[in-house]
């Protein structure tokens, strides 16, 4: 394993130095790739949510049916009034450990949650909370911050990315010429060695 190991860390030392010499991207180089490419960076539709889950569970009285389907009830009246304060009552109510960081879910897209939390989420408005929804979890307030259209990613959100992917590729195409100009070198001398 060792000899295996030493030998994978010279190859890649090997691999390193071939493609050392190699500049980084220009700015016009990434940018014309951007402007040539716009299908690899189209994004889907997010939204960035927030919920709020009380928990079905019968071995609690707290948590039985009815008494769990009060519950976010009366949490869902409370946001109706004061939507702001939902990040506040995630943390104060929630059964998810999502409610440490105030019942956020991050930028979702469709297909991400529960088919009923999905549809009710891409059904919503941005700044509005959701009726109470059911899912396998329990029940649910849903919370919709912010709506991220679709479409091609802006050129400054993609660029650092793009500048490494781009460099990265340059190697691998340097490095696939240097093996192949090895591979026919080596043939060439078999052919030399074959006709002496």
């Amino acid at each position: 394993m060792r000899a295996s190991l030493l030998c994978e860390l010279r190859v890649d030392a090997v691999m390193e130095r071939v493609s050392a010499p190699l500049t980084e991207i220009s700015d016009t180089e990434a940018n014309l790739y951007y402007y040539m490419n716009p299908g690899q960076f189209e994004r889907p539709e997010l939204r960035t949510a927030r919920h709020i889950l009380v928990t079905i569970n019968p071995d609690f009285p707290e948590n039985q049916r009815d008494n769990a389907l009060k519950k976010i009830q009366s949490i869902q009246r409370r946001l109706d009034k004061k939507p702001d304060r939902f990040e506040e009552q995630a943390f104060k109510h929630s059964e998810c450990p999502t409610a440490l960081q105030g019942g956020t879910l991050g930028k979702v897209k469709h297909g991400q949650l529960f088919p009923t939390l999905d549809t009710a989420l891409f059904a919503m408005q941005e700044g509005r909370c959701s009726e109470v929804i059911e899912s396998p979890l329990g029940f649910h307030v849903l919370y919709c911050e912010t709506i991220h259209p679709s479409g091609i990613a802006p050129l400054n959100e993609v660029l650092p990315g793009l500048r490494q992917w781009l460099h990265n590729r340059q190697k691998r195409i340097q490095q696939r010429k240097w093996l192949e100009s090895i591979l026919i070198e080596k043939e060439n001398n078999a052919s030399v060695e074959h006709l002496s």
